[in-house]
């Protein structure tokens, strides 16, 4: 109940660098153990202690000195870290009873290392930028994955690793359960997110099978070239749409430029969306749902209207794509699509309702600038509507509670009310 003096002296003026930590303590989000950092020098170095928080009269334990960084597991009962020792910066890991080195020549750099929130996985990248994976257990050796892997993400409630590796400009993505060989999950891949679950994968690929010109192209000229001579005005750009027909013919084609977005959970990979332009996870939902753009249905091209060759269909149709308009989207894990209502429309201020029965969403209004806001119930077919005007914040309470939401703020306050009642409380901060 009553505070209690921990440390003293944390700091004599350290240098920054990438980790937050070094300027911290950090309290187990499960358990009574917290771990801080103490007489900080310079070059930002410091002592490690780990802490008894049940126990105020329980001495502080020393870690480990010259440590630069640290990340506990969620129960705080496994800690890893970078400590300098031997002229080399070193990878470590303590339960509280053993202490371990798990490599040597560590850069200190960002998300050069990641435990798992059980405290059982490290991932780290080594000396040579290898990404390597073991189990935080004694004499446990890391596996080497990959020498090029520019993302990864840890599943901490699965225990799998998700990497990307990358082998002549094609992205690949695997996983990796820290007991078999890497399995493949998806080649040419050009997008990889950790769901908010912390257990299921989001991914995007290009599709590696080329557009047909004979689905985009319509031959409305076949009549009229059919009749031309030499001496036509317009037989060159008749020659142009001869070499566009006979590639039609053959099944030649165009190299996709939109993108298919999956799900992975349980091992089993779900087709979620496609034609996308760009889609992230929605934030804080306890369901999976994916929101951003996807082009809207192509509209075939007309050959009378090209003239040129092959490189002008392929400028043509990678413009109509471009600009021909995005369609901001929301798609469940099923692989359920629904169009959001409204033109402005931001997917990332998307929220979803605890049970997943609603959406809201912010939407600029082209007048004012300002903020509407919009709300949909999802799986219904139904347009969203506009809930109100000038709107600074919002948020579901409860499960399918009402959507409260902040308006109209001014000099430091404004007004909170709920879309599903007339009651307001005015002057809000």
């Amino acid at each position: 109940n009553d505070p209690y003096l921990v440390q003293e002296d944390i700091s004599t003026g350290g240098g920054y660098h990438y980790f937050y930590s070094a300027w911290g303590a950090g309290v187990a989000e499960e358990g009574d153990v917290a771990y801080y950092m103490a007489n900080i020098d310079e070059s930002g170095a410091a002592d490690l202690f780990r802490m008894d928080t049940k126990d105020p009269s329980a001495e502080a334990v020393l870690v480990d000195t010259n440590v630069y960084d640290y990340m506990a597991s969620k129960n705080g009962e496994v800690v890893a870290y970078l400590t300098m020792a031997e002229d080399s910066l070193q990878l470590r890991t303590f339960d509280g009873k053993n202490k371990n080195t798990v490599a040597k020549g560590m850069h200190l750099e960002d998300e050069v290392y990641s435990l798992s929130g059980d405290g059982n996985y490290l991932v780290f990248k080594d000396a040579y930028d290898m990404l390597c994976a073991v189990e935080v257990k004694d004499d446990a050796e890391a596996m080497a994955l990959t020498d090029d892997s520019p993302l990864y993400a840890l599943a901490e409630d699965a225990g799998i690793l998700y990497f990307v590796s990358k082998a002549e400009d094609v992205y690949s993505i695997f996983s990796y359960d820290f007991k078999e060989e890497p399995v493949l999950v998806a080649e040419n891949a050009s997008y990889m997110e950790l769901m908010p679950n912390g257990r299921d994968l989001l991914y995007g690929v290009k599709p590696t099978e080329i557009i047909p010109y004979s689905e985009i192209l319509v031959d409305d000229m076949a009549e009229i070239d059919a009749a031309m001579t030499e001496d036509d005005e317009n037989y060159e750009l008749k020659l142009m749409r001869d070499e566009i027909r006979a590639a039609m013919e053959s099944g030649e084609g165009i190299e996709p430029l939109l993108l298919e977005y999956y799900l992975l959970s349980g091992g089993k990979a779900t087709l979620v969306v496609e034609n996308v332009v760009s889609g992230v996870a929605v934030a804080d939902s306890s369901k999976n749902f994916v929101a951003g753009y996807k082009a809207k249905d192509f509209q075939p091209i007309y050959l009378s209207v090209i003239g040129g060759g092959l490189d002008m269909v392929e400028m043509i149709y990678y413009m109509s794509i471009n600009y021909g308009g995005l369609q901001p989207f929301l798609a469940d894990a099923g692989g359920n699509v629904e169009i959001l209502t409204g033109s402005g429309v931001l997917p990332d201020t998307l929220k979803i309702s605890s049970d997943g029965s609603r959406a809201a969403y912010l939407m600029k209004d082209e007048n004012t600038g300002g903020n509407i806001l919009m709300q949909m119930e999802i799986g219904k077919a139904e347009e969203a509507v506009a809930v109100q005007m000038d709107v600074e914040d919002y948020a579901f309470i409860g499960g399918n509670g009402p959507l409260c939401y902040y308006y109209e703020y001014a000099n430091g306050a404004g007004t909170l009310a709920s879309a599903d009642s007339d009651r307001t409380i005015t002057g809000a901060t």
